[in-house]
């Protein structure tokens, strides 16, 4: 099964749900507790307003702003894509303060997401972000499209 397949697949929403709160969860626990992260959901009511339900997955503070960091998983032909649709998705948040973390399928991360990374979240490291992010789709692995003969 291709990443593309996993992607865009109906029947693997499940699996892409587990892999992208895997993600969020990990770096969640990994951001210094400085910069006071929190999960963007109602309990903690700091959902953005919006027409729609899309919404980033943490929000921190750094010098006194709040950022938001998106995390998602792209294949390579999609990965320019996915960094500028996110930025452009969170106009709320003003420029500068989305960090839009796009990962390869391969563990490794989008180069213009991690120097993003490395300014605002330096304890967030590529090598951690590659464990996992492989962790998250080994996890995951099912082929949950292909029936047996």
């Amino acid at each position: 099964m291709t990443a593309q397949h996993e992607i865009r697949c109906s029947r693997n929403a499940g699996i892409r749900t587990v892999r992208h709160d895997y993600m969020v969860n990990r770096i969640l626990t990994k951001i210094d507790h400085h910069r006071h992260p929190r999960p963007v959901d109602k309990a903690h009511g700091n959902l953005p307003v919006s027409d729609k339900l899309e919404k980033p997955d943490i929000e921190f503070q750094y010098k006194n702003a709040t950022y938001v960091l998106d995390v998602t998983f792209a294949v390579e032909a999609n990965i320019c894509n996915a960094f500028k649709g996110k930025i452009l998705k969170y106009g709320t948040y003003g420029d500068n303060r989305v960090i839009p973390l796009v990962l390869r399928y391969n563990g490794t991360v989008y180069e213009k997401s991690m120097n993003m990374l490395t300014t605002f979240l330096p304890e967030i490291t590529d090598s951690f972000l590659s464990k996992h992010c492989c962790l998250a789709v080994a996890l995951t692995k099912k082929p949950s499209c292909i029936t047996p003969a």
